[in-house]
């Protein structure tokens, strides 16, 4: 917590203001100012846009790369999934983010919606194929015809095209649905059928970009553990949103020693366990 404030004395406060509030919210998520639709639609004959946006809300960058981790950039809360004992475990985290934490239980989180994300090495290869029997045996492995399961592309590569042609299907979907709303005649046409397909049209990119694209996290595994762009050690669960709770909520407090007689003064109300932290760059 606070890994981007330039002291401890900083990140105390920024910890204290958070217990006080009981709220955690992605920082991004307040500063936004402009929001753009997930997806849109002329819904009746006067051609007026309808513009939807997902709540919790996500910006998405279609110029980049899956692999890159910049296509969705969620409203979301972070946390990591570290064994708090023995302490030692914390030593490459906190020397990323520092020392200083909130930790709940995992049902409390669960319960929220928080799940963990799906790591996937860039440089994996894709061993998949497909074969068959008879006078097209050879199909999936024709160099002429850019099948996913017929070429050795690593997993970054891979994923990659998926999301080219998941968005295509995606557009192609939009486009019919915008088709049958622009034939729509009221009193005539059944209003059901138009109204699912808008759902389904809807539900398909917002579901991709949160849950599938949103969950997904590259790593290069080549890099040491304790590499800030190795991001497999940090074990990370996401909540799209915020995380509003009670003190009564709190597992424990993770600190370094100096300020943990102060945080019982600050925040007396909190009886919990607090965890000591030692420095990470300590023998």
């Amino acid at each position: 917590m606070g890994a981007t404030k330039p002291s401890d004395e900083e990140r105390f406060a920024l910890l204290l203001q958070i217990v006080r509030q009981g709220r955690l919210v992605n920082g991004k998520a307040l500063q936004r100012q402009v929001m753009k639709p997930i997806t849109w639609f002329e819904i009746d004959a006067s051609a007026q846009r309808e513009n939807f946006y997902p709540e919790p809300y996500f910006a998405t960058n279609l110029q980049a790369t899956l692999a890159s981790n910049e296509v969705v950039e969620p409203d979301m809360v972070c946390f990591c999934d570290i064994p708090y004992e023995p302490v030692a475990h914390f030593r490459i985290h906190t020397a990323k983010y520092n020392r200083f934490g909130i930790a709940f239980s995992k049902d409390f989180l669960i319960s929220h919606g928080a799940s963990p994300v799906f790591y996937i090495a860039r440089t994996a290869r894709t061993t998949l194929r497909l074969v068959g029997h008879g006078d097209h045996a050879d199909f999936f492995r024709d160099e002429s015809y850019p099948s996913l399961l017929g070429s050795a592309r690593n997993r970054g590569e891979f994923y990659d095209e998926l999301r080219h042609r998941l968005l295509d299907l995606v557009e192609s979907q939009a486009n019919l649905v915008q088709e049958m709303l622009e034939t729509y005649n009221k009193g005539a046409s059944d209003p059901q059928l138009h109204r699912l397909a808008l759902y389904r049209a809807i539900d398909l990119p917002v579901a991709l970009f949160t849950y599938f694209f949103g969950y997904t996290k590259f790593f290069d595994p080549t890099l040491p553990e304790d590499d800030p762009c190795n991001f497999y050690m940090e074990r990370e669960w996401r909540l799209l949103g915020e995380v509003k709770f009670t003190i009564g909520n709190i597992a424990r407090v993770l600190l370094p020693s100096e300020f943990i007689e102060c945080f019982r003064i600050e925040a007396p109300e909190y009886d919990g366990p607090i965890l000591e932290l030692p420095d990470p760059s300590a023998p």
